[in-house]
């Protein structure tokens, strides 16, 4: 052996080391299609392993990196947090009064609420009707009322400021009164509303979602604190009618004009039999009454008006607005830390994130793998091209010295 041959081999034990490692690295994803030689398959070791490399990786993502009990513990640091939460509220309250300035924006909102309050309307007045007309005295203050507005008509040709205030007064107190405007309102939330309310957006599957891990149990458990506060939701709800409601009906009974007057003589003699006859046939023919008030009274209208007639300034200034954002507050904080597990358990359902993933894989091309694994490794793969390079020419070595000590 001459010594070219002897200095040589190093350098050429590292060529070849190199050149095959980088041909090794090279064939983990190319051909990126199979290919035959003499009959001998060719094809990259990843694209030929695709779908299993798929079902490896999606099944270590969901199992190890997006598991349950992950999931579960990310959205407790995330949403356990009360400051937090007051801080959402907030900013969802302000947000949305914000809104409302804009006329238009409060159009959009008191259509869409107009149409949701008529439908629970023409669904809960029929049981509420059924509930009152089985309080016979509740017909006699009704003819109390009734009195003092047929004698307003006949005097006034309308019904004056004062007795329109004495009128919706002893209306509110008598049959609307905080206790039982609160118990309406307690058999409005129930599932069977919550189910129409849901069904109301058409299969908007997000919308659908949110109603029912988020909207329902808020719903429920803001039943249950009517049901709770007895007396802190009276107040609040005496408040909102002594500063709000009152005024606007006792405005629209105001305006209210008589078909025709009637003489005193004519009332007084007329009102006993008139008044029995008239509870007779609202006991027996309620239902009657309801269908013909929904066919001429254009509910979805009047709720949209009366809900123009807000003023967002009014209701930030009002202390029970505070109140109702830290109530609200505290039910999604108690809702959200005793149902965290199945907010996680219905994601888990609707969102099979293990199919996902391996089909988002699957979708990858050869070459996207290549350069995705490559963003991921280029430094790795080229260290074991080198290091074939370094173990070559160690190699060469061994074998030249072998060689020159033997010969």
């Amino acid at each position: 052996m001459n010594i070219f041959q002897i200095v040589t081999a190093p350098f050429l034990g590292a060529l070849i080391g190199w050149m095959t490692n980088d041909i090794a690295v090279r064939m983990l994803f190319r051909p990126y299609k199979p290919m035959y030689i003499l009959g001998i398959k060719f094809h990259g070791v990843i694209p030929s392993n695709h779908e299993r490399l798929a079902n490896a990786i999606s099944n270590i993502i969901t199992t190890q990196l997006l598991s349950k009990e992950e999931l579960s513990k990310k959205i407790r640091e995330l949403l356990l947090n009360q400051k937090n939460i007051e801080t959402m509220v907030d900013y969802a309250f302000d947000a949305n009064i914000t809104k409302l300035k804009d006329k238009e924006n409060l159009s959009k909102v008191s259509t869409k609420l107009s149409e949701i309050l008529s439908a629970t309307l023409s669904e809960s007045i029929p049981a509420v009707v059924e509930k009152l007309i089985q309080n016979e005295g509740e017909f006699a203050n009704a003819r109390k009322m009734l009195r003092q507005i047929i004698y307003s008509i006949v005097k006034e040709i309308k019904i004056s400021p004062e007795v329109a205030e004495y009128v919706v007064n002893k209306s509110f107190d008598t049959f609307l009164s905080p206790e039982n405007l609160r118990e309406i309102i307690i058999e409005w939330l129930n599932d069977q509303n919550i189910d129409a309310f849901k069904k109301s957006f058409d299969g908007d599957f997000i919308a659908e979602l949110i109603t029912e891990v988020a909207a329902r149990p808020v719903i429920l458990s803001f039943r249950k604190m009517l049901e709770r506060d007895t007396e802190k939701v009276e107040i609040y709800i005496h408040n909102l009618v002594e500063t709000r409601v009152k005024k606007v009906v006792i405005q629209g009974v105001v305006e209210i004009k008589p078909a025709q007057r009637f003489t005193l003589e004519t009332i007084d003699s007329f009102e006993d039999s008139a008044f029995q006859f008239i509870h007779s046939y609202v006991k027996n023919h309620h239902k009657e009454l309801i269908d013909t008030f929904n066919n001429k009274i254009n509910l979805p209208t009047l709720i949209n008006n009366s809900l123009m007639s807000i003023n967002p300034e009014v209701i930030t200034s009002n202390e029970q607005y505070y109140w109702l954002k830290k109530e609200i507050s505290k039910l999604i904080y108690n809702e959200l830390e005793k149902n965290t597990d199945k907010l996680v358990d219905y994601l888990l359902k609707y969102f099979d994130f293990k199919t996902i993933i391996k089909q988002r894989i699957l979708s990858f091309s050869p070459q996207k793998i290549e350069t995705l694994i490559l963003e991921i490794a280029s430094r790795e793969l080229k260290f074991i091209v080198y290091i074939g390079g370094v173990l070559g020419f160690i190699i060469g070595l061994i074998q030249a010295l072998w060689l020159m000590f033997s010969w």
